[in-house]
């Protein structure tokens, strides 16, 4: 078996190689990313050092910290991958050197959200945006408004026509909750996700595929990452995708690891990597992905430039990810096992909305859409035994008792405030 199919298969079942196999022109890479994706920066970089052999050992995010905390990172020079904690806890245990390369055209921020690590012992390789995937084509010949923001979404006129993903489902989704209830505060952020599921269809699987739904016309928009929208984009041009305001982007990072055998060849990868060239492999039709290196962005007259965009707060990585489990749980308790409720609530509000009502039924109406707009769950505290349970298992019995609670709790509010829209329904058909 010929050394090129060798790499593939280590890319392909992620073994570990030996440390005795090291060798002086041998770079040892760990990542998380598809073989598509490590193919192509492989050639690239082969192609331009074709003395250096590239060995890499395919893990998950979290296996991989796992393997590097235990053998302190003894047989790897070199991380990739996107996963922001990941990095953090590398950098924390001190496994990470700093890179000592030329980071001019390199931004370190977008906005007010840094995307690297100040000290530089990870670096952001590309980036992934969260947004709004559209059947531009169909909106803009109903005269419809384009969606800028995530509120926007929950206008009547988007009922049934939005595919929003289950954070407990589909793995890049907790952050994409999280996002908008960091920027917006803990009880709106959550009134708004529960206005836009009303209006939504709630999708479990096949995240990839995401944008077909907006393709075949079961849906007008999807919540989506950027990345898999520009790869339906390239096939015509009736679909945009929209970062919407205080949007957060999920940086992917590169690093070199402090026990590296050979930091000169690895800083070398690295800076081929963060270099025009390397960053132009992103742009390839099976990548796809944002750089980095933002004068590509004008140079391709590609994607939207994120770096231009707007963001009005920074997103906090850490709080985010230490309580995925917590924002699912809730986002299920809440949302997924209401939805009907959600639906029907809302659709009444805006149907009785759309009516003549009298004084005294118009002023009904605003004190039960008050009630539906507050938000009775406390925000617990990262360092709680609560959030600690749900990161543990959704099936943990404390995360589990917090699931039945908050589910009674919105179940009971959310069929009363029907039983009023209902009755004020009846009696404005009956006075009219």
């Amino acid at each position: 078996m010929g050394v090129k199919m060798l790499r593939k298969l280590y890319v392909l079942i992620g073994l570990c190689l030996p440390a005795s196999h090291v060798d002086a022109d041998i770079l040892n890479i760990m990542t998380s990313y598809p073989q598509p994706v490590v193919s192509a920066f492989q050639q690239a970089f082969e192609e331009t050092y074709p003395d250096v052999e590239l060995t890499f050992f395919w893990r998950r995010p979290d296996d991989a910290l796992n393997t590097l905390l235990q053998n302190n990172a003894e047989d790897v020079d070199v991380i990739w991958m996107p996963s922001v904690t990941t990095f953090k806890s590398l950098a924390d245990h001190q496994l990470l050197q700093a890179i000592n390369i030329d980071l001019t055209g390199l931004p370190q921020a977008i906005g007010h959200m840094p995307i690297s690590d100040p000290h530089h012992r990870y670096l952001a390789f590309e980036i992934a945006g969260y947004g709004i995937f559209i059947d531009k084509q169909s909106l803009e010949k109903e005269k419809r408004s384009i969606p800028q923001t995530w509120t926007d979404l929950t206008a009547p006129a988007w009922q049934g026509e939005i595919a929003l993903p289950v954070p407990s489902k589909v793995g890049f989704a907790p952050m994409l909750i999280d996002q908008l209830i960091q920027a917006e505060g803990w009880e709106k952020g959550w009134i708004t996700w529960q206005k836009i599921a009303a209006n939504s269809k709630l999708i479990s699987q096949n995240a990839p595929f995401m944008t077909e739904r907006v393709q075949t016309g079961e849906v007008r928009a999807v919540l989506v990452m950027d990345f898999f929208a520009f790869t339906s984009m390239q096939q015509t041009g009736n679909y945009q995708f929209i970062y919407p305001k205080q949007t957060a982007f999920n940086p992917a990072h590169i690093g070199i690891t402090i026990n590296s055998k050979h930091t000169e060849l690895a800083a070398k990868f690295v800076e081929f990597m963060l270099s025009e060239q390397g960053q132009a492999v992103l742009l390839a039709p099976d990548v796809k992905r944002l750089p980095v290196r933002e004068a590509l962005y004008d140079a391709n007259h590609m994607m939207v430039n994120p770096f231009k965009q707007i963001s009005t707060q920074a997103y906090d990585y850490q709080l985010g990810s230490a309580r995925r489990g917590y924002i699912s749980m809730i986002f299920d308790a809440a949302i997924s096992d209401i939805h009907p409720f959600l639906v029907k609530a809302w659709t009444l509000v805006n149907d009785l909305k759309q009516q003549k009502l009298n004084d005294a039924a118009a002023k009904q109406l605003v004190l039960i859409q008050q009630q539906l707009e507050l938000w009775p769950i406390t925000q617990a505290d990262n360092t709680s035994e609560m959030v600690k349970a749900c990161e543990t298992s959704q099936q943990n019995t404390l995360c589990m008792q917090e699931h039945h609670r908050i589910r009674v709790l919105l179940e009971t509010q959310y069929q009363q405030a029907i039983q009023q829209l209902e009755t004020l329904r009846f009696e404005s058909e009956t006075h009219s």
